[in-house]
């Protein structure tokens, strides 16, 4: 990211007008990181059942893997040194012994892992490239369907015209690297996430273009039930899906409304705008004004008060007033107002956070880095609570939930029942047709929360998988 905007939000003066905190959320300290943190993760990094950390400092030049201790604290880091890290990402690169961690080098102009041995420690960095001109965000799915998890990988490019965006094929060493955006000058490409957009069973591709100011879709072309050729990608027929934008430095794909089709959030930070994108489910695109907050930084969707509605939580970027909020959502798919969870109490300056249940009560908590003082932070939800053996709507029931194998129906009169299951950022991850009388099976599902939904019925359900 440019480090001319990051001095000039240290050093602005400008205070946003100042809210309560939110009732419900507990405010806990990890600990002090490395100088500058600026990426973090959340994912099950040993064989507990609650979600660890990774953290990327960038003047600390460290990758900081924090293992919880299941009491609501967290172990002392697990630290590699890595100059100005730029993105961070846990994942299982390798097949053996769970989640691995990846990290992104602006300084070593690197893609690099660290593999998790299975007992505790990390064995020490593996070079998956070398010779990224500024690389940043980092994230992995199936993107070629085969069972291993690809990786697709921002690089701003800071000189001349290699701006753009990559995939690794994890087919065994050397990786396979390919283009999804070609190199071109002046894109600035900043955040990206993924998704089956299109519900073609493939993933899909936004990116956000810091310099040129858009946000892209492009639609992954591959088909491996009937495509013998190498993967390719396609930008929207519809063009830029946002243009104009001054700095955007969040993006994400999520369901904001509910309507089973996965719409794009969008942050501009010095442009002081959220907002989102429906998607009618024909590749049309409508933005939707959501915030105009002072600096705000990242934003995600989930359904943190539990009621069966996707949310949007978003922090604030700006020094003086470091702000993490959320805009509630109603059974009509509109967000109410901002409502503050943490208003100048938490750390200076949020530049991203993870979210994740961190205490393993069934509910959504954030674990938040502050930039210019160097903490790590997380924040109990106890908005409300599952914990319960079935979770109810309308006559119509699932269980045992939580659940370790298969979710069961109630109440429903049809033999066969299309349902989808999403993970707490809105990504579709399993979609099918069952029979409701042998239920679902969500055993090779990692351990977290989910939303499962009914699609015939259009109703939702949110379970927690341990």
């Amino acid at each position: 990211m440019k480090k001319i905007l990051l001095n000039f939000l240290s050093f602005n003066a400008i205070i946003f007008a100042g809210f309560s905190q939110e009732e419900g959320f507990a405010i806990h300290t990890v600990g002090s990181t490395g100088s500058n943190p600026y990426v973090i993760d959340s994912g099950h990094l040993n064989p507990g059942a609650y979600p660890d950390l990774a953290v990327g400092t960038q003047s600390g030049n460290t990758v900081e893997i924090y293992i919880n201790n299941e009491d609501g604290t967290f172990a002392a880091p697990i630290i590699k040194n890595l100059s100005l890290v730029s993105g961070v990402h846990i994942a299982d690169i390798d097949g053996i012994n769970g989640n691995d961690v990846l990290a992104s080098s602006s300084g070593g102009s690197k893609l690099v892992w660290y593999a998790n041995n299975g007992d505790g420690t990390f064995a020490d960095e593996a070079i998956i490239s070398s010779s990224l001109d500024t690389p940043g965000t980092i994230v992995t799915g199936y993107i070629d369907s085969d069972a291993t998890l690809d990786i697709v990988l921002s690089v701003y490019g800071a000189s001349g015209d290699t701006d753009r965006v990559i995939w690794f094929a994890n087919d065994g060493l050397p990786w396979t690297e390919q283009d999804v955006v070609p190199a071109t000058a002046g894109l600035g490409c900043g955040n990206i996430d993924i998704a089956d957009v299109d519900g073609d069973t493939d993933l899909d591709i936004v990116v956000a273009n810091t310099d040129a100011g858009t946000v892209e879709l492009y639609y992954n072309n591959y088909n491996p039930l009937t495509d013998n050729n190498p993967v390719s990608f396609t930008e929207s027929a519809v063009g830029d899906i946002s243009t104009g934008n001054t700095y955007l430095f969040g993006l994400d794909f999520g369901d904001v409304n509910d309507d089973s089709f996965m719409d794009i959030v969008k942050v501009d930070l010095s442009g002081h705008e959220i907002a989102y994108y429906q998607n009618d489910g024909a590749g049309n695109f409508t933005e939707v004004p959501v915030s105009s907050h002072q600096y705000p930084s990242i934003a995600f969707v989930t359904d943190l008060n539990n009621d069966g509605y996707n949310d949007i939580v978003a922090a604030d970027g700006l020094n003086q007033n470091d702000d993490v909020f959320w805009f509630e959502s109603d059974a009509f798919g509109g967000l109410g107002a901002e409502t503050i969870i943490t208003n100048n109490t938490l750390h200076n300056q949020v530049y991203n956070f993870t979210i994740n249940d961190f205490d393993n009560d069934g509910d959504i908590d954030f674990a938040t880095l502050g930039y210019q003082d160097g903490t790590l932070k997380w924040i109990e939800n106890n908005l409300n609570l599952i914990g319960t053996q079935e979770f109810k709507l309308n006559t119509v029931s699932i269980y045992p939930n939580p659940t370790s194998n298969r979710i069961y129906f109630k109440g429903l009169t049809s033999n066969t029942e299309r349902v989808s299951v999403y993970d707490i950022l809105g990504k579709k991850i399993l979609s099918k047709t069952v029979n409701t009388n042998k239920g679902l099976d969500v055993s090779k599902l990692q351990n977290g929360i989910y939303i499962l939904k009914l699609d015939q019925l259009n109703t939702s359900y949110k379970f927690v998988k341990k």
